[in-house]
């Protein structure tokens, strides 16, 4: 009891009470926590999916939004574009890696003008990229519209001809007929690119 500890102390005292002003601004400062650490969390999400050269989405993106595609019981109709920059380890090779990292970005920016902003475009690893388009009328109309934007853009940025921004792809529709794995489809798009690109180097198994 505080009369024990403080003979003066009278024995019906009580603490001071919080004024409103006081309760206002406790709330004010745990709602500030509360909001930071949403930003934080948000932040290093943000982080985690981000591909930290080109600012597109990265392969751990590209996992969450398979796993998303797959589990979802009702698929939507989909597009799927495999794109890969050519010539990334020659000009690595003969200019150093900053001049295969100017090249990955203009590939990246070509991408982003081919497409739509609502589009989902992701850095796969290394020169490979993949674009998820949906919400389309026509594949065909799709894939003819998508592939003359994706070709001007490959020329669009002549800056420096020692490494041009090139890139191969290919453009192929999800089945929905079938229950198949997006990554499935994935692949019939890296298949369609060699089959467009015939001189396109074989990927080591």
């Amino acid at each position: 009891m505080p009369s024990e500890i403080n003979p003066d102390y009278p024995n019906n005292a009580q603490p001071p009470e919080a004024t409103p002003n006081d309760q206002y601004q406790q709330g004010y400062d745990d709602y500030m926590k509360i909001k930071a650490l949403e930003k934080a969390a948000q932040e290093a999400e943000k982080d985690r999916i981000t591909d930290s050269l080109t600012g597109l989405y990265n392969r751990r993106y590209l996992d969450d939004f398979v796993k998303k595609f797959d589990q979802s019981r009702v698929k939507k109709p989909t597009a799927v574009i495999f794109c890969d920059a050519d010539n990334l380890g020659a000009i690595n090779k003969l200019f150093g890696d900053a001049a295969g990292d100017e090249l990955l970005l203009s590939v990246a920016s070509g991408l982003k003008n081919s497409v739509r902003e609502e589009d989902t475009i992701i850095r796969k690893g290394g020169d490979e990229f993949l674009i998820f388009i949906q919400n389309f009328s026509t594949f065909d109309e799709l894939k003819n519209q998508v592939s003359q934007r994706l070709k001007l853009n490959q020329d669009s940025d002549k800056k420096d001809e020692r490494f041009p921004k090139k890139f191969s792809f290919g453009i192929v529709q999800y089945d929905l007929s079938k229950d198949i794995s997006l990554m499935d489809t994935v692949q019939r798009a890296n298949d369609e690119m060699r089959i467009q690109t015939p001189n396109k180097k074989q990927p080591k198994h």
